[in-house]
């Protein structure tokens, strides 16, 4: 039974791979797995209304691969729209475009995330959309008032992270303009 379960991730699913197939893998391997698995079935779409005066469409891709029950790896990607305009009855007209990814790996109590996301604002956006640095996920430590009051209409954000029990250790890059 022990044997057995080195082979099954968290969920008691076979683990599809080793790191011996993993060094085999081509580029028209990694082709056809995007052409397989890429697809309208594998993505999460929404589209908010309720609001007649915005618009919020947003699409993301996330994988989970687990080696066993200690060891796991997990991919995220998402774009988001948002739009307003006078045709949609507001008194703005706007854009805004968010693409994010993320990557993390775990390895019993070791854990790695690298994170980037980038974005920008085409017209004339309210406060509330704009972007801002500065908080406990983007530039920690930093005071978003100190380092853009008002945001910007472009951001860039880059990070990695080394979390051990709780502790963490990370690096933030970033930054927000007009």
């Amino acid at each position: 039974r022990d044997a057995l379960e080195d082979h099954l991730d968290n969920n008691g699913h076979a683990v599809l791979g080793t790191v011996e197939g993993i060094n085999t893998i081509t580029l028209e391997d990694v082709k056809a797995f995007a052409k397989q698995h890429y697809t309208t079935g594998n993505l999460a779409v929404g589209i908010n209304g309720g609001v007649t005066d915005a618009v919020t469409a947003s699409l993301a891709y996330s994988q989970r691969w687990n080696r066993d029950k200690r060891t796991w790896q997990t991919a995220e990607a998402g774009y988001e729209l948002r739009t307003s305009a006078e045709g949609l009855g507001s008194d703005l007209d706007y854009t805004r475009h968010l693409g994010r990814a993320r990557y993390e790996f775990t390895n019993r109590h070791n854990t790695i995330i690298a994170e980037v996301f980038g974005g920008g604002i085409t017209g004339q956006a309210p406060l509330f959309e704009r972007f801002t640095l500065g908080d406990s996920a983007t530039l920690r430590g930093w005071n978003k008032f100190e380092l853009a009051p008002i945001g910007g209409n472009r951001v860039l954000h880059q990070s990695l992270e080394y979390r051990f029990h709780g502790a963490a250790l990370f690096l933030d890059a970033g930054s927000v303009w007009d």
